[in-house]
C-alpha cells in the first residue's frame, strides 16, 4: 500500500510524505524505517522507530484528524492515490460544453 501523507504544523509548514508499507516493512520517502508499534488506548499508540520511543495520541478537532506527538501537535490528513485515480476516472469526459 502507499499512502501520501500531508501534515501540517501548528504554525502552517506543510510537509508531504510518501509512505509505503509491504509484509510489515515500511518506507517513508523511499527510506526504510523500522518501526514497532503497540496500541495502548483507543487512538493512542506507543510507537518504537529506531531505538527512540513516542507516545502518539489522535483526535479529532472540527472534522481534522489532529495527532499529538509527545506534547507537539500536527494536522494529519492521509489520502490514497488509487482512490483518487479513480474517482478521476469516474466522470471524466462528463464536464465541460456539449
Amino acid at each position: 500500500m502507499i499512502y501520501e501523507v500531508l501534515v501540517t504544523a501548528r504554525d502552517g509548514a506543510q510537509k508531504t510524505f510518501k509512505v509505503e508499507s509491504s509484509a510489515g516493512a515500511w518506507r517513508v520517502d523511499g527510506d526504510a524505517v523500522f518501526v514497532n508499534s503497540e496500541n495502548a488506548l483507543r487512538d493512542a499508540l506507543s510507537l518504537l522507530v529506531g531505538a527512540k520511543s513516542y507516545d502518539v495520541r489522535r483526535t479529532i478537532v472540527a472534522g481534522e484528524t489532529v495527532i499529538d506527538i509527545e506534547g507537539e501537535r500536527f494536522t494529519v490528513e492521509v489520502r490514497d492515490p488509487r482512490s483518487l485515480k479513480g474517482r478521476r476516472g469516474a466522470g471524466a469526459g462528463t464536464e465541460g460544453p456539449k
